[in-house]
């Protein structure tokens, strides 16, 4: 027996500020890569920004917090730096 379900879905932002996937193709690019291992800094996130509610909020105080902690200087890192090292040399 094959059993097959096609699902096509738009999401729209709500009220509550939360962001719209329009393009589910884009799933993939969230998900932990070489150079962000964000399953790594999963409970450094949960400890910073776990209080929040919205995706916008989360994506604001995230950009907040990098803008605040992480100096951008050039050739200070090279092709193989990920962000768990910049997390740990900021």
């Amino acid at each position: 027996m094959n059993f097959r379900v096609m699902c096509e879905r738009e999401l729209h932002a709500s009220g509550s500020g939360d962001f719209s996937l329009r393009d589910p193709e884009a799933i993939p690019f969230l998900f932990p890569s070489r150079y962000c291992r964000s399953d790594r800094l999963r409970q450094q996130a949960q400890d910073l920004f776990g209080h929040l509610k919205t995706t916008h909020a989360i994506a604001s105080a995230v950009s907040d917090w990098i803008f605040e902690h992480v100096s951008y200087v050039g050739g200070s890192s090279g092709e193989t730096c990920s962000v768990i090292e910049t997390f740990e040399q900021r």
